[in-house]
Order: C-alpha cells, then sequence, then structure tokens
C-alpha cells in the first residue's frame, strides 16, 4: 500500500519525502510597487517595473486555455511586438509613476522604447531580479529570451497558475 516504505531507506530521503515545498507564487503589488516570491521582496525603479508589469500581465492574461503553460511559450513576443506595446508600457509606467517624486521629467527611455534601449531595460530588471531572488529564481520569473536571432522572443517562463498581479 501507498503508507508503507517499498525498500529501507536512509534518514536523509526519509525526512526530505515528508517536506513538500510548495511552489512559490510570484505575487506583483501594485498598490506598494514590490515583486514578491519565496517570501522576499525586491523593489524596482519605476521604469523597470513598468517593463516586468507589461511582462508578467502578457503571462498572465494569456488566452490559452491550459491548466499548467509546461513549456508553452505562446505568450512570448518578438522585439517587434514589443515595441509595438510602446502605448500599454507607457500606459503602466504613468500609472506608477504617481506613486513616485521623480522631480524633473525624465522620461525619454521607457516612454521611447527601442530595440536598444528595450535590451538594457530587460538586462537591468533581471540584474535586480538576481539580486534579491537568486539566480535560480530568475531562470523562471525574469524576462526569458528563447530563440535565436533574428527570432528571439520574450516572455516570463513561470507558469501563469502562480502569478498573482494585486491592483
Amino acid at each position: 500500500s501507498g503508507e508503507y516504505l517499498d525498500s529501507p531507506k536512509d534518514p536523509g530521503t526519509l525526512l526530505l519525502s515528508l517536506i513538500k515545498e510548495e511552489e512559490a507564487k510570484l505575487t506583483v503589488n501594485l498598490l506598494n510597487l514590490k515583486v514578491i516570491y519565496k517570501h522576499l521582496e525586491a523593489d524596482l525603479m519605476p521604469a523597470r517595473l513598468a517593463l516586468y508589469v507589461f511582462f508578467v500581465l502578457q503571462k498572465k492574461n494569456c488566452p490559452k486555455d491550459v491548466s499548467s503553460c509546461g513549456k508553452c511559450r505562446e505568450c512570448f513576443m518578438n522585439i517587434q511586438e514589443i515595441l509595438g506595446n510602446q502605448g500599454v508600457i507607457a500606459d503602466i509606467y504613468g500609472r506608477l509613476r504617481k506613486h513616485y517624486y521623480l522631480g524633473a521629467d525624465r522620461v525619454s527611455g521607457i516612454m521611447k522604447l527601442d530595440k536598444e534601449n528595450f535590451n538594457s531595460y530587460r538586462s537591468k530588471v533581471n540584474a535586480d531580479l538576481r539580486k534579491i531572488f537568486g539566480v535560480h529564481a530568475v531562470k523562471d520569473i525574469g524576462i526569458s529570451p528563447i530563440g535565436r536571432r533574428p527570432n528571439t522572443r520574450y516572455g516570463i517562463k513561470l507558469d501563469k497558475s502562480r502569478i498573482e498581479v494585486i491592483y
């Protein structure tokens, strides 16, 4: 039956069989502007958070009706699709920006996204996440590329069922 051992096990294996690590959820709290994962919190600069929120929402709102994303990457976008959503990213930034005092209106980069500054922002977002959550977490929650140039697409690999956005 399922409650008995098939064979003798060492104490470490027995202990590990009792510990069930729950799958960590990624929470993006837009009320307090925090990214939360595995009981850790990250604060991202507004422009970086805007880009990250765009990708989180892209993943969360994927219309594909599946119980688990698995290896599906339909929500990943190529650079032209990302740049085509400049208005959406700018709108997210505008909403987040209200929570910060930025002084003078220094909003060229995220408001005028191009391929070069997209790659710069993506790299900085991933570096911020890596610093707080670690290298292994960024593989799941970072903005990841798939494919080879010129067919590279970007998105978040974490299963959409494990993502929560608080407005």
